[in-house]
């Protein structure tokens, strides 16, 4: 379902930094599959054996990315979970969920649903919790999930901006809300709205 992520020129990484902005305002263009491919890779694609493209504490990948799907050239509107190994989308949910989302926001947060579609990053904060319960204070196994999703939706971002697409990181949700939009056994941990900016 997925192209390819590769073989698209991009700027240069300074350039790439200078162009990254919070962008709240979308043209209403949808997006193409190619600029999803590579949005997910970004956040948590194969980059190598044994590998992805955002760092994890012990090689552990606690991850999960979420695409939800409102106006995506060729995607059906739905919810998909993204299989890193595969490169593939594996449906979920049918229809246009992205007013549920925006629902879900802390305050007002029309972005939520005018975007063309979302990436919501979860994890599995009990595994990692578990799984680094020997290092004091036996909680931080969470923080290192949390900078894993930060490192995630900052590769995402940055591969928003090479590609000219609008992007803005969220994390004010109602967590009960959105937990049934993540893997089972995971936490929802942020959301990026993406789409093409509106001119102004």
């Amino acid at each position: 379902m997925l192209p390819p992520p590769d073989g698209s020129a991009t700027p240069s990484f300074d350039e790439v930094l200078r162009r990254r902005r919070s962008t709240r305002e979308y043209s209403g263009a949808p997006l193409s599959p190619l600029a999803v491919s590579r949005l997910l890779w970004a956040g948590q694609g194969i980059s190598g054996p044994g590998l992805r493209t955002a760092p994890s504490a012990g090689g552990s990948f606690f991850l999960g990315l979420t695409l939800v799907a409102g106006d995506v050239a060729d995607v059906p509107a739905g919810s998909y979970r993204y299989e890193p190994d595969a490169h593939r989308l594996v449906p979920l949910a049918r229809g246009d969920l992205r007013a549920q989302i925006g629902d879900a926001g802390i305050g007002d947060q029309p972005w939520l649903s005018s975007c063309a579609a979302l990436i919501l990053i979860s994890g599995d904060v009990a595994a990692a919790r578990a799984k680094f319960a020997d290092q004091p204070p036996g909680t931080r196994g969470v923080g290192y999930v949390h900078l894993e999703a930060g490192a995630a939706a900052q590769n995402i971002a940055l591969q928003a901006a090479a590609d000219g697409i609008g992007a803005v990181l969220v994390a004010g949700f109602d967590d009960d809300a959105l937990r049934q939009h993540c893997p089972e056994g995971h936490e929802p941990l942020a959301l990026l709205a993406l789409g093409h900016p509106r001119d102004r």
